[in-house]
């Protein structure tokens, strides 16, 4: 359980004793920068038994390959760095983990107290680094050998682990002083006098931590589920809209159910994990929300009285100006972790429950008065996909169809990983449903392009196939990462939609300033790179497809290792693509239903 390296003196004897308790209660991983404070850290989680490592080059790209690998094995993973500057990097994936619940564990060593302040190279303030951004912060006293502390590993790492996965899960921060030497020695056998050194008491070991349910889970209160399904019984029109969700399969199924027997139509975009597996096919779902609600006559039409929203806030803007122009809606906030998620000052009633148990709680019969209003969200829905369909040029590369690869290209519970900007907005839109369990993993806590790439690589150090869709930009932010990958022998497929700059700006009101703002060279960083002799560089296999065939062969390569392939596409013919299929839907959806 623990390294043997804590018989090395007091900073070796405390790092064997936190990371071992850390491992032992479900902390499986680490991820780790080189540097010479934290020495005892690094050296210790090499050889501590069980205990998955991979080093990596840059923090930033640290940080977020930590948070890939925490999301997708749902588990705490160690993120151990240097004292100084280093700990700074981790800032963007620690607000990230902040805001998409991920327990992260950071481990920042640091130089001791009568050290900062004075001059002390690499040294800054680390105390309450990462602000109101971790659950929980703690510094521990710099180890010495009279005094190594291990009693206070263990109850740090037993509290580390229960604050990362309390009420609402995230990140925690423990800075850990350590004085010189910072290299494992054998400790003295016999004291001045030569009497052999007193042992130090013994302290248990940490047990393994329970399985953890989320908080809710379980029993609820029955006069809690009553209120509920009252609601639900007296709404005429109500609707479930799901956001950015962990969801697992129970509660997703437990959501498609309800959402069935009560003919509420249910509004899920991919990151709500409900629009794959096989039980999308008996669902009123409607993946196709996005499209609908761009046509002001559809929204204004399809006015709900009941609105049930899970998960984060929604990412489609559409489903948010909805919401908005139907105020008078109840709308009701179902979250197991609690939190207030609510940009738009909304909600009316927030529910802390975990959705399986309160939907199993609730009780609920068939009703045929809402069957008429799913069935209009149905026919919107299968005409929205018809009018995308059409309005698609035959044999073009666009999102349509490099969306559509991607997929198709995964495994049975692969993991289709998405950048910020137009990625996930593509997957949005034209992702269809899919009876394959999949997986849909993008970083909308904080919606940044730091550390694209290390996310999707930490996802799949957990042992998923995983997918990554990136524009350009968001690829040549986090290019670095390459580098970790070569280095872990990590496999995974990285999909570059490459349109010469920042697409998504495009798609906003600046663009149409053009010169006055100096769009192309201040907004979308246009350039005429190719990216393909770039991936080349850090060795990985690489090509670059012009049309949806090409990019289907290339998916079908079964090289091991990282892929790159790149998707050259005009952005002005995508703009005006997006412009074109939205403006189809509505022209198809009128009437509006």
């Amino acid at each position: 359980m623990y390294s043997p390296l804590a018989s090395g003196g007091a900073n070796f004897a405390f790092a064997a004793r936190l990371i071992g308790d850390l491992s032992a209660g479900g902390a499986g991983d680490a991820v780790l920068c080189p540097g010479s404070r934290s020495a005892p850290l690094a050296a210790v989680a090499a050889t501590t038994p069980g205990l998955r490592v991979f080093p990596q080059l840059d923090e930033r790209s640290a940080a977020y390959f930590a948070l890939g690998l925490c999301r997708a094995r749902r588990a705490p993973v160690l993120l151990i760095c240097t004292s100084g500057t280093a700990a700074a990097n981790f800032a963007p994936a620690v607000a990230e983990a902040s805001l998409s619940r991920a327990p992260l564990l950071l481990l920042c060593a640091d130089r001791p107290p009568e050290m900062r302040g004075w001059g002390a190279a690499q040294t800054i303030d680390q105390v309450q680094l990462f602000g109101s951004h971790v659950r929980w912060f703690a510094e521990a006293p710099a180890p010495c050998e009279s005094q190594p502390q291990l009693a206070l590993a263990r109850a740090l790492a037993e509290r580390a682990l229960h604050e990362s996965q309390s009420r609402i899960p995230g990140p925690v921060h423990l800075n850990l002083p350590f004085c010189e030497p910072l290299h494992p020695a054998a400790r003295a056998a016999a004291s001045a006098n030569g009497a052999p050194a007193p042992a130090a008491a013994p302290v248990p070991a940490l047990a393994a931590a329970p399985a953890r349910s989320t908080a809710g889970a379980g029993a609820v209160d029955g006069a809690l589920a009553e209120q509920f399904a009252a609601r639900f019984a007296e709404a005429q029109r109500p609707v479930i809209v799901a956001g950015p969700w962990e969801a697992r399969e129970e509660s997703a199924r437990a959501v498609c159910d309800f959402a069935q027997q009560l003919c509420a139509p249910l509004l899920a975009e991919p990151l709500s994990q409900l629009r794959a597996g096989d039980f999308v096919s008996a669902t009123p779902l409607v993946a196709a929300a996005d499209a609908i609600l761009r046509s002001d006559s559809c929204a204004a039409a399809l006015a709900p009285d009941l609105v049930l929203r899970i998960g984060a806030a929604p990412t489609s803007r559409a489903i948010h100006r909805w919401l908005d122009l139907h105020a008078s809606a109840e709308l009701i906030a179902l979250d197991e972790h609690g939190g207030r998620r609510d940009p738009q000052h909304r909600v009316d009633w927030w529910i802390e429950a975990e959705p399986a148990a309160l939907l199993a709680a609730a009780p609920r019969a068939s009703r045929s008065e809402t069957r008429g209003w799913c069935a209009r969200w149905r026919a919107a829905e299968q005409r929205a996909w018809a009018a995308l369909r059409d309005a698609e040029p035959g044999g073009a590369l666009l999102p349509p169809a490099i969306v559509r690869a991607a997929l198709a290209a995964l495994p049975e519970n692969g993991v289709l990983a998405l950048a910020n900007s137009l990625a996930v907005r593509d997957a949005e839109s034209f992702a269809p449903p899919q009876r394959r369990a999949l997986r849909f993993l993008c970083n909308r806590g904080a919606n940044g392009i730091d550390g694209t790439i290390s996310t999707a690589l930490g996802a799949a150090a957990s042992g998923a196939e995983v997918a990554l869709l990136c524009g350009d930009l968001a690829f040549l932010h986090d290019v670095g990462a390459l580098f970790t990958a070569q280095r872990s022998a990590l496999r995974c497929t990285i999909i570059i939609v490459n349109d010469g700059g920042g697409g998504i700006f495009d798609h906003l009101p600046i663009a149409a300033q053009k010169e006055a703002v100096r769009f192309e060279e201040c907004f979308r960083l246009a350039h005429n790179l190719s990216l393909t002799p770039l991936a080349r560089a850090f060795g990985c296999s690489a090509v670059q497809v012009q049309n949806e065939s090409e990019l289907r062969a290339a998916l079908a390569d079964a090289a091991p290792g990282l892929r790159v392939i790149e998707a050259r596409i005009a952005a002005e013919e995508n703009a005006r693509f997006h412009r074109a299929a939205f403006a189809a839907v509505a022209q198809a959806l009128e009437p509006a239903p």
